[in-house]
């Protein structure tokens, strides 16, 4: 951390900031983000608030925590963040910061990744349809802004 404090930039730290990490595909993403970065060479800390950190200004200010260890790039998952928290990212990036969102689209200055959901449901009920599956359950949470 000092050495960052010192050069202003850590050129081989990129962390990925997260609302939460859960026991599915959410999690499996993140995972498979960060290991493909470890194994480029680079320190790649997850931030998260859990499910136990319910408020935004909690989340802001883990955010800025990773924001002022001066990353090479912050990749952040979007859902369920505040204004507020956003507003953290986008100082990141006009800090001259690299950023990369995903799961929910931003106006943010930087890539975004989004999945298509409608196709991948439906393609998802197709596979199970063709493999013989005639009770098939769907859930989907709602996200809250």
């Amino acid at each position: 951390n000092a050495q960052r404090l010192v050069s202003g930039l850590s050129h081989n730290l990129i962390g990925i900031f997260t609302h939460h990490l859960d026991l599915g595909a959410h999690s499996e993403k993140v995972r498979i983000v960060q290991d493909a970065l470890v194994h480029r060479g680079y320190e790649v800390p997850i931030f998260s608030g859990g499910y136990t950190v319910r408020s935004d200004e909690s989340l802001t200010a883990l955010l800025s925590s990773l924001r002022r260890q001066h990353p090479r790039a912050i990749i952040c998952n979007t859902m369920e963040l505040a204004p507020a928290t956003l507003d953290e990212l986008r100082r990141f990036i006009d800090e001259g910061g690299l950023a990369v969102v995903f799961d929910y689209e931003t106006d943010l200055p930087c890539d975004n990744v989004v999945l298509d959901r409608i196709n991948s449901s439906g393609d998802g009920a197709r596979y199970l349809l063709q493999i013989g599956h005639r009770s098939i359950g769907f859930w989907h949470h709602n996200r809250v802004n």
